[in-house]
């Protein structure tokens, strides 16, 4: 009886190690995920920097941007770069690194997509709510930029609505029409 619990006591001390080692890193699907990271890193010369424990998105590290993130296709969600700025002006190199990554995803050339970025970017600035919306062919562009307090920005690409086959989580709500309001408010 002695010699059987030594063995299970010596088994189990030999599987300790294997048990407590820590979780393997997330890792992006082989699938489209990675391969646009990898678009995207070739195109920007950005360096991947880390995948979410999730594998939900990647974030790479390029020197015209704080951060450059590209989100995975789920159910719910198209794939989307996604450029931040911890202030309100940009050097030009941003938007022409967020255009080259966000030309991976969509049927523009990088001077059109630049364009949308720099269009976004100045509504953002001067609308009250701080955000922007630009859509042109296939190209889907959303951002938030403000100037008080230092400023802000983030911008994000991707494939427009009506071409992407998965719906969008947390569809954006219409604009209300500029002017007086006439009647009761609802």
């Amino acid at each position: 009886m002695k010699s059987i619990r030594s063995a299970i006591l010596l088994v189990s001390l030999a599987a300790a190690p294997a048990a407590l080692a820590a979780p393997a890193p997330p890792t992006l699907e082989a699938g489209s995920c990675r391969g646009i990271v990898d678009h995207v890193a070739a195109a920007t010369g950005a360096r991947l920097d880390h995948i979410s424990f999730s594998g939900a998105f990647a974030v790479l590290l390029h020197r015209d941007l704080e951060e450059l993130a590209v989100s995975c296709p789920t159910e719910s969600r198209a794939t989307s770069i996604e450029g931040d700025l911890q202030s309100a002006y940009p050097q030009p190199g941003f938007f022409r690194t967020l255009a080259q990554a966000g030309a991976v995803l969509v049927d523009e050339p990088v001077p059109v997509v630049e364009a949308a970025l720099r269009r976004c970017y100045q509504s953002a600035i001067r609308d009250d709510d701080e955000t922007g919306v630009v859509q042109t062919g296939s190209l889907h562009v959303e951002c938030q930029a403000y100037l008080r307090e230092d400023g802000d920005m983030m911008i994000s690409v991707s494939r427009a609505p009506n071409l992407v086959t998965a719906p969008a989580r947390y569809p954006r709500a219409p604009s209300p029409t500029p002017g007086p309001r006439v009647g009761p408010v609802e």
